[in-house]
């Protein structure tokens, strides 16, 4: 049996985004139906496991001769995007081990910088992401969880002087987090970067919890369209009239939430992940 470590990179005080959490766990879940043995550690790396990498464009340059030449990288970020050290820094590992990315769009974005091509992961359902109750009282009309860029506090006030309720959490994990997802009739989904490439990596833990997410999608957003029939995709203009006008029909909201599960099955994690496993290349 072969043993893999995700580990998530996290330096002090460094506050990640909850979706690292869930990513790390979809590929440990589906290392494990494919007859593997996985765990998931933070900031550790294994000598005797195959590490995959989360967060590489925070670990310093000086760490490469300490990782296993048979590590797998695993790009979270929105290539070409953020401050220019993540960027010297991810270009550096991408170019130096194997890797695999959520994106076509990155991917496509890394090979014109002539860095070696990552491996496409594409993410999908599993059962045992589905845990959020979905019986609890709902008193939240719209949920956001990320960091507050300006857009975003635009679209927020926006739907609070429209008289919805609108919830905002920031650097919240588990349970915590998850408390007000059961409570929230929607969760919103706004881009943080010009590169406007669809958070799959964000949204596919509402998806798998049947969660009903407006998503902003310009005519510029790279996404994959199996991901898009589980959501509302709306442009940013018009993301507070979608919000409020699914709030005022309860048969379309159920819908919604019925085909954001069904639309994230489509794509099965156990036979992702053997492909995955098929195709790269690694020392056992």
């Amino acid at each position: 049996m072969s043993k893999f470590n995700i580990c998530i990179v996290r330096p002090n005080g460094y506050i990640h985004s909850s979706a690292y959490i869930e990513l790390a766990e979809l590929i440990c879940y589906s290392l494990i139906d494919n007859g593997m043995s996985a765990e998931i550690k933070e900031n550790s790396i294994s000598s005797s496991s195959v590490n995959i990498i989360l967060g590489c464009h925070l670990l310093d340059l000086s760490m490469i001769d300490s990782i296993p030449k048979n590590s797998i990288i695993f790009n979270t970020e929105q290539f070409g995007q953020g401050p220019d050290i993540w960027q010297q820094n991810l270009k550096f590992y991408l170019e130096n081990f194997s890797s695999w990315d959520y994106s076509s769009q990155n991917i496509k974005l890394i090979q014109q910088q002539g860095v070696k091509s990552p491996i496409l992961f594409e993410i999908g359902y599993h059962e045992r992401l589905s845990r959020i109750s979905q019986n609890l009282k709902r008193k939240v009309d719209i949920l956001f969880y990320g960091s507050l860029t300006e857009k975003r506090v635009k679209v927020l006030l926006d739907l609070e002087r429209s008289g919805v309720r609108v919830k905002r959490v920031f650097g919240l994990y588990g349970a915590e987090r998850d408390f007000w997802i059961s409570r929230s009739k929607i969760v919103i989904n706004l881009h943080a970067h010009a590169t406007k490439i669809f958070e799959i990596i964000r949204v596919h833990y509402l998806m798998n919890n049947s969660k009903a997410v407006v998503c902003q999608v310009d005519e510029d957003t790279k996404a994959d369209p199996r991901y898009l029939r589980g959501v509302v995709a709306s442009k940013y203009d018009c993301l507070v009239d979608r919000c409020v006008e699914l709030l005022d029909d309860s048969v379309k909201l159920k819908e919604l939430e019925e085909c954001s599960a069904a639309s994230l099955r489509e794509i099965d994690s156990k036979q992702i992940m053997a492909n995955m496993l098929n195709n790269i290349k690694y020392a056992l």
